[in-house]
């Protein structure tokens, strides 16, 4: 009969078919095992091919958009479009220019910008002594939408985007592109957030269709070339029954200065009816200054 080693069960037949039978239990368990992890594993993995995944981040490109330098994550949408989202230009119509040559000293390349500041930002001047006055006839109040259109030095624009707050916006819009770069670098000194600058045309305002709710036209729409162009852009950019507040030059013969005469092309009333027919109606008549007149008008 063969030794028993030390520390296990002598050799008989019962005993190597019990340690047959441990080995078999414990081969079988580990097996088990194996088959429960690897299907595990399985389970998880298609479970992570099926479920929806995040959409990525968009990679920042080269392009020169302030929106490309800024994740799309971090930053919420804006209340209001940028500045290049504007609407496309209303149907071209048949209109002759009314006042040829009324804008050429603003387009001028070497325009000295601080000689217009101190002419339209000074005491004395009937729209600069009344603006307080010009503000409470636009209405302007926190969450407004303004459109400051010939917006020249910016005197209207600082004030607006201060009433509106950071809740409203206001649209700074000028064909001349040195009063546009000078807008740009007075909002920056100010970290004024709710202002866009909009370099328009003759014909085009540049505002973005139906976000406006006051079109705030000061001591410019006799500089309109083409007004019936300029009027249909206004009226594209207004909300329904959005208002038009027309500030300009009382021209009565007799009474008004030579300058005026010459200066500006018609009266109030010629005015008033090219705005009619342009599809506004007239709301009324403000009595808020000397040597100017103020209409509103809605959009119909």
């Amino acid at each position: 009969m063969p030794t028993a080693l030390a520390g296990r069960e002598p050799w008989s037949p019962g005993a190597n078919l019990r340690r047959m039978s441990r080995i078999t239990f414990a081969g079988l368990w580990r097996a088990r095992r194996r088959i429960v992890h690897a299907t595990r594993i399985l389970l998880l993995a298609a479970w992570s091919c099926a479920a929806p995944q995040p959409a990525s981040a968009p990679m920042a490109t080269s392009a020169s958009s302030p929106e490309s330098s800024r994740s799309t994550a971090a930053t919420p949408r804006p209340a209001v479009p940028p500045p290049t989202a504007v609407a496309e230009a209303p149907p071209p119509l048949a209109e002759t220019n009314v006042r040829p040559g009324a804008n050429q000293e603003y387009l001028l390349p070497d325009m000295e910008v601080s000689e217009w500041v101190q002419r339209f930002e000074r005491g004395g001047r009937d729209i600069y002594d009344n603006r307080e006055a010009l503000l409470r006839a636009a209405g302007a109040g926190p969450g407004l939408r303004i459109a400051d259109i010939g917006a020249g030095t910016g005197l209207f624009t600082m004030l607006f985007a201060r009433a509106v707050g950071p809740s409203g916006h206001v649209y700074a819009v000028d064909i001349a592109p040195k009063f546009i770069e000078h807008l740009q670098t007075r909002v920056a000194a100010e970290r004024l957030t709710n202002v866009s600058t909009l370099l328009g045309t003759d014909k085009f305002t540049s505002l973005p269709k139906g976000r406006v709710d006051v079109a705030f036209v000061c001591d410019v729409y006799h500089h309109f070339e083409y007004p019936r162009h300029m009027l249909a852009s206004i009226r594209q950019a207004l909300r329904p029954g959005g208002t038009l507040l027309v500030i300009d030059f009382k021209r009565v013969r007799g009474q008004s200065p030579a300058w005026v005469l010459e200066h500006v092309r018609a009266g109030g009333e010629v005015f008033t009816a090219e705005i009619q027919a342009a599809g506004f109606e007239k709301v009324e008549s403000i009595p808020a200054l000397k040597e100017n007149y103020v209409l509103k008008f809605r959009k119909k």
